[in-house]
């Protein structure tokens, strides 16, 4: 039996490096959820107004979504990502 694969995503391939670019950011500065909020809409003045929107969605989504299992991806160190787990993560829970 042969799999289909979805259709490549070409917004995430147009943006890709933008979006991890942020996240990264985010990540060895540590920084908090209050404080990336202003990094992603600086990062977002750079983007095309159209993309502006979904650019932002993606970098939200994709920040939320860094685990143990995918933050080599940002290029992250395993320490910067603890830095970070730790001013995201309060009693056992994301913010």
């Amino acid at each position: 039996m042969v799999k289909e694969i979805g259709q490549p995503d070409k917004f995430r391939m147009q943006y890709r490096k933008e979006i991890a670019a942020v996240i990264s950011e985010i990540i060895k500065d540590a920084v908090d959820p209050e404080n990336a909020k202003h990094i992603i809409a600086t990062a977002v003045t750079n983007i095309s107004p159209q993309d502006q929107e979904r650019f932002l969605n993606y970098v939200e989504n994709d920040l939320l979504s860094v685990h143990d299992g995918n933050f080599a991806k940002y290029q992250v160190t395993p320490s910067e990502f603890s830095k970070w787990k730790g001013v995201w993560i309060i009693d056992g829970k994301s913010r």
